[in-house]
Parts: structure tokens; C-alpha cells; sequence
């Protein structure tokens, strides 16, 4: 039955058959904090300041009442709802995603982060996007800048919002991605300096969007279940809007007279003839996500918080950790309209899609029904170039690929033809087929007698599996051990291809260079994942993406280079800070290394992360690396003292014989391929 609500902005919609009520409030991300506010030129910068706890949490837990059935109660306030399944997870001040951070450049951001976790686990917390230039200590990587947040305690990050965009905050410790520690992050400048802020009227909360797959178990239990187990690209996901699906049937088991009910979809409400800013953010764990709004075109006006030159297009890919910017001009008839995300790569498996709702004020209270299986066609902006004609990843001669968009960060025109370039660095991507030691067994399971889907495909960068330092380096670098660093220089990279080469895998990167990384992403084990690479501390410069084939070498990248024939845009490259690498391609990204100190560099899909996709880049030598605030915390295992104050005299050059296969201790083992190398292996 159709009826027109009573109270203000209540409409109805229909799907399949079923008609549920559906509440307009504002957007579930929209914050109310004080530093939310227009921006103006010559403003005094604020401090903002905010206090999370981070907790354990339940979706449709008793805060929700009587959501779905009554849908009023699914916005009530610690009333998670996600997609109508009943799951644990993660929880910001006990709201999915958690509370929004807009402010605007300049204003210092204070995050007093308090870990409740009744499960003992530990937390970070990465402000994505944020560069930290003097504040390297702040980027929120465990092990790697901080020691973990322990339960019970509270860690203060203190830093500037700099540089402007839309950015967003999410966990940097194991799979807590996936359980819903996340947030946006927006950082906005006065409308008058944003080049394209001519194109719109309206950039408020109501107008952020996050995206994110969403598993209907604990992540790090599908995890385990894959690694020690099989691949199973079958088993159930689904996505979720501002953490709002609509996709499972909610029964009252204490009334089954009561029909059942669903999850409300995420509302975003304009007005007809007006133009508004989505600010989307890319915070699945695995799956790229196709955007489209039925019936309307988007003008995309920026990428990973840089301006671009604006590009009209029908559809767009939002890979995990990416996020794109777009202008909508409100000029179709009123009415209710449906924003698809269309799930790619592992949820494609699975045809899993989001929805949203596009709901211009005055529009009556019936919304079209849903064909889930529509995909939008025509331009195309950062589609995925894969190795078969599909029309979800891509418009082929209606692409608009990474490469062809334009910066308009400096609103001039960016000539780099004669910038000096001080170093070209290949770093190779794919997955080794060999006997990982943490998930198979050369004698009770070894590879070779598993079949296909039980056997372990570990993600490398040049046949490197990252480990995570026992001690963060940026904090304790008086406590590291020139053992546990390794590069190219350093290992056998022959027997690493066959043979499981374990380390913190670091590049030592001089102040200022500028450097050219060469990413390849060789291919021979998939064809449709490819990897967003995310780098901290920086943005960097897109000059060339290409994919050759259907597999590709570094030698033959590097074959191509010396025939001139990478591809290489050096008027107006657009800024980024995570780009997707495809199967059997490259992309050249270029750097400044001007901000000290030690930098991730990893695939954003989080299970190819966990198993070591992934490096570091130490910029700069220890004295240009700020220093490390009074009573920063310490942490560390025996031998490596909390009270520990004068520093290790420097480390010295280690030499490792692994010929022999006895090799007692752990960490030998470990590093069993380590040839003669020091700590930092300086790249000139």
C-alpha cells in the first residue's frame, strides 16, 4: 500500500514488490562540530577538537528500538542499522561510519582517540590525505610512526589540516578497516580559491559520501578463513552508503504478524535547478565501486583532494582509498532518482550493488523500482583497464583514464619538461606462488599438492612480503635492528621469486629528490584485481599509466623506457596519493621527497596489505626528521625498555652467511636470504 506521510520530507519507495517508508534527514556522515563552518580569506585558523572512543559494537543494537519496523527509530542516535544484518563491529563514539571531521586548511585538528576495545586489540588511526609536513609522529601507522593504542589508553594526535581536500580517517591496524573504523575527513578552502568553485552552489556535509564493502562476519574471521583454508570468491558481501543498504529481510521473531522490514538507503535531498558538491570516498577493503546517477551527468572537479581540470562523464571508478570529487547540476524533472555503486573485482563475483537515493525536495513520495542489474555506459572517468571487453570496468574510446585528467592545484599552467629528475625507481608488483611459511607448511601442505584454490598466493612488491617492524623506526629509531630492514640491494632476488623473502622491505629516499617510481604490475597470477597504491606523507604526480598485456615484466617496462616509449604527460599531470596499478601495466608516478621521515607505500586492498604489499620510505637522514614530542609513548618487548633513553651508537654494516638450511634463531630464519647489507640502503 502507497500512502503519503504525515511529517515533514517522509516519503515512500518500492523495490521488488515491497513498499517501506523512508525517513529525509540529513546525510548520516553530516557533522554539527563548531569547526564545520564556511571558510573565509584571512580567517584566524581554529582548534578543533575532538574526542573518539573506539569500541566493540552491535548493528540494530537495542539503541535502534523498533528500526526497521518503525524507520524513524533506525536514526536514533547510536542506532546502527548497515544493511539490516546482525553483525559486531567497530564504532566510533558508537556510530558507523564515525563522526565527521570538516574544517577548514590551516586549523589545528586535536583527536584525543581512546581504545575501549573489550577484545584487548590495539588501534591507529591514519588521517588519509593528510600530509603531516612536521608531524610525521601523527600519521597514525602502528609500528611504523606510533606503538598501537593499547585498551584503555588515550593517544592524542595534534596536527594541521593541510593539504585541503576530501580526505578521510580509517584504522592502520590489521583488518579494522573492514569492521567500520573509519570516517571522512574533509578539509575545505574559502569557495573563492577553489578553482572550480564557480561550478556549484552548495558543498555541505550533507553532500559526503563514503562507500565501503561490508562482510556480514568479522573481517579478520574471512581472513583466516581464506588464508588457512580456501579462496572463496562466493561467500556473501555487501556495500554499504554512509553505512546504509537496503538489502536483508529484518523479521520480528517476537511478533511474526508484524510483515518484515528492511534497512532505510542513504537520502541525499537538493533542490531542483541548484548544483551541489559530492565529495566521494573509496573506503572499501577490497572492491573498486562504479558510480552513476541515473538520469544525470557528474562534472568530476578533483581527485584525492587536488583540483582538476573539470570532465563531464556518465560514470566513474572509485578504487579503495581513492576519492573523487563531483559537481551535479539538479536539472531534471522533480522526482526521485537512484545513485548506483555497482561493486567490481570480488564483488562483481557476487553482483553486488549499493543504492542511494537522489531525492529532489517536492518530489512525490513514490521512488522508481530498482533494476539492479542496469549499468551505466558512455564517459568514463578512471576506469579499470582489464584484459576482456567489459563494459563495467570500462567505455574504451570514451575512457578517461588517470593520465588524462589535468591539475588545476596551482590554477596555472604546470610545466615540468625540464624538471631534473634524480632518480627512476622500478618497484614490481604480483603474486608469488610459493610456500608462505605463515599460511602452508613444505612438509604437512606444501603448495605443490594443494589444489588451486587452497593454495597461497602471497602479494609482493620485487618478490618482497612486508613484515611490520617489532618497534615503530619513526619513534624508537635508537631501538631498531639493522636485521629487520631489507631492499633489492639486500637480498637474492633470484630465490625470493621461488622462496619466501620476509622483512620490512625500506627504500632510504635523500631529502628533496625527485624521483620517478616506476610501478608494474606484472600479472601473471589474476587478471582482474590490479592494486591502489596509497602513499603517505605526500602527493605525487600521475605522468604515465598503460596497460601492455595480458602480463608484463619489469624488464620489458624498462625495455620500453630506454626506446622511449613509456608514456610520460608532463604538462599539468594530475596529483594523487593513491593510484590503481592494472594487470599487466605500469604506472609512473612522480615525488618530491620533501618531508622527513618514514613513510608507508601499500596496496589499499587490506588483505593484500596484511600479507606484505607494501614498503617504507625513509625521506631524508635522522637529524632532518622533526623530533619526537616529550613523553611520546614508547613500546617494545624485552629488550627493548620503556625507560630505554640514550641512543644506540648507529648501526653497522651486517654481515649474514644463509648458505647453510640449520639456522637456529627465528629471525635468521626470517631473513634467511639476507646477503651483506646495512640498515638503509641509500638509493643514488
Amino acid at each position: 500500500m502507497i500512502f503519503q506521510c504525515v511529517k515533514k520530507m517522509h516519503f515512500l519507495w518500492c523495490l521488488a514488490g515491497l513498499t517501506a517508508l523512508i525517513t529525509g534527514v540529513t546525510a548520516s556522515v553530516a557533522s554539527d562540530h563548531e569547526c564545520n563552518r564556511r571558510c573565509v580569506v584571512g580567517e584566524t585558523p581554529k582548534t578543533c577538537v575532538y574526542n573518539f572512543t573506539v569500541e566493540w559494537y552491535r548493528t540494530l543494537s537495542k539503541a535502534c528500538h523498533r528500526c526497521p519496523f518503525v524507520e524513524e527509530d533506525c536514526y536514533r542516535p547510536h542506532c546502527v542499522a548497515a544493511d539490516g544484518h546482525v553483525r559486531a563491529h567497530l564504532a566510533v563514539n558508537r556510530m558507523m561510519p564515525g563522526p565527521s571531521i570538516e574544517v577548514c586548511e590551516g586549523d589545528t585538528v586535536v583527536v584525543h582517540v581512546t581504545n575501549m576495545l573489550e577484545d584487548g586489540g590495539t588501534i591507529s588511526i591514519h588521517w588519509h590525505g593528510i600530509h603531516q609536513y612536521k608531524t610525521p609522529y601523527m600519521d597514525g601507522a602502528a609500528h611504523v610512526t606510533q606503538c598501537g593504542i593499547d585498551e584503555k589508553e588515550t593517544f592524542t594526535y595534534e596536527f594541521k589540516a593541510s593539504p585541503a581536500g576530501t580526505h578521510w580517517y580509517h584504522s592502520h591496524s590489521g583488518m579494522q578497516i573492514g569492521d567500520g573504523l573509519l570516517g571522512a575527513f574533509i578539509v575545505r578552502t574559502p569557495k573563492d580559491l577553489d578553482p572550480s568553485g564557480i561550478l556549484y552552489d552548495v558543498d555541505d556535509s550533507d553532500h559526503v559520501v563514503i562507500v565501503n564493502d561490508w562482510l556480514p562476519v568479522i573481517s579478520i574471521g574471512r581472513y583466516i578463513n581464506q588464508m588457512h583454508d580456501k579462496f572463496d570468491l562466493t561467500w556473501p558481501i555487501s556495500s554499504l552508503v554512509n553505512g546504509h543498504a537496503r538489502k536483508f529481510e529484518v523479521v520480528d521473531k517476537a511478533n511474526t504478524s508484524i510483515p518484515a522490514a528492511y534497512t532505510p538507503m542513504e537520502l541525499f535531498n537538493v533542490n531542483q535547478n541548484m548544483t551541489y558538491r559530492f565529495r566521494v570516498i573509496g573506503a572499501s577493503t577490497t572492491c573498486p565501486m562504479k558510480l552513476s546517477v541515473d538520469s544525470h551527468l557528474i562534472t568530476v572537479i578533483a581527485t584525492d583532494g587536488m583540483p582538476i581540470v573539470p570532465r563531464v562523464a556518465n560514470t566513474m571508478i572509485i578504487n579503495p582509498g581513492e576519492r573523487y570529487d563531483f559537481v551535479l547540476h539538479a536539472n531534471m524533472p522533480v522526482d526521485n532518482y537512484v545513485i548506483r555503486f555497482r561493486g567490481l573485482s570480488d564483488c562483481r563475483v557476487v553482483r553486488e550493488t549499493a543504492f542511494a537515493i537522489l531525492h529532489y525536495n517536492g518530489a512525490n513520495s513514490t521512488l522508481p523500482e530498482i533494476n539492479k542489474t542496469l549499468t551505466r555506459g558512455g564517459v568514463f572517468v578512471n576506469p579499470i583497464l582489464i584484459n576482456n571487453d567489459n563494459p563495467l570496468y570500462s567505455s574504451f574510446d570514451l575512457d578517461i583514464v588517470v593520465d588524462d585528467l589535468r591539475s588545476e592545484r596551482y590554477k596555472r599552467v604546470e610545466n615540468y619538461t625540464t624538471e631534473k629528475v634524480d632518480l627512476v625507481y622500478y618497484i614490481a608488483s604480483d603474486f608469488n606462488n610459493n610456500d608462505n611459511k605463515k599460511y602452508n607448511h613444505p612438509d604437512y601442505y606444501p603448495v605443490k599438492e594443494l589444489p588451486p584454490l587452497k593454495a597461497h598466493f602471497t602479494p609482493v612488491l620485487d618478490n618482497i612480503t612486508f613484515d611490520l617492524p617489532p618497534i615503530p623506526p619513526l619513534s624508537q629509531p635508537e631501538d631498531i635492528h639493522p636485521e629487520w630492514f631489507c631492499n633489492r640491494s639486500s637480498l637474492d632476488m633470484t630465490a625470493c621469486s621461488a622462496n619466501l623473502c620476509i622483512c620490512t622491505h625500506l627504500v632510504h629516499l635523500k631529502l628533496n629528490q625527485v624521483v620517478d617510481l616506476v610501478l608494474v604490475n606484472e600479472g601473471k597470477a589474476f587478471t582482474e584485481s590490479g592494486h591502489p597504491m596509497h602513499l603517505h606523507g605526500h602527493s605525487f604526480r600521475v605522468l604515465g599509466l598503460e596497460k601492455l598485456g595480458e602480463s608484463v615484466s619489469v624488464s620489458d617496462v624498462e625495455n620500453l623506457e630506454k626506446e622511449g616509449k613509456l608514456k610520460r604527460n608532463l604538462i599539468n599531470p594530475p596529483w594523487k596519493d593513491t593510484v590503481h596499478v592494472p594487470d599487466g601495466g605500469y604506472v609512473i608516478i612522480r615525488l618530491i621527497a620533501n618531508n622527513p621521515g618514514y613513510w608507508f607505500f601499500h596496496c589499499h586492498v587490506d588483505s593484500h596489505m596484511l600479507q606484505g604489499m607494501a614498503m617504507l620510505f625513509k625521506v631524508g637522514e635522522d637529524e632532518d626528521i622533526p623530533k619526537i614530542p616529550e613523553q611520546f609513548p614508547r613500546c617494545g618487548g624485552m629488550g627493548f625498555s620503556n625507560a630505554k633513553k640514550i641512543k644506540s651508537p648507529p648501526p653497522k654494516v651486517i654481515e649474514k652467511d644463509c648458505e647453510s638450511s640449520s639456522i637456529s634463531s627465528t629471525l635468521s630464519a626470517v631473513l634467511c636470504l639476507a646477503i651483506t647489507f646495512s640498515v638503509f640502503v641509500n638509493i643514488k
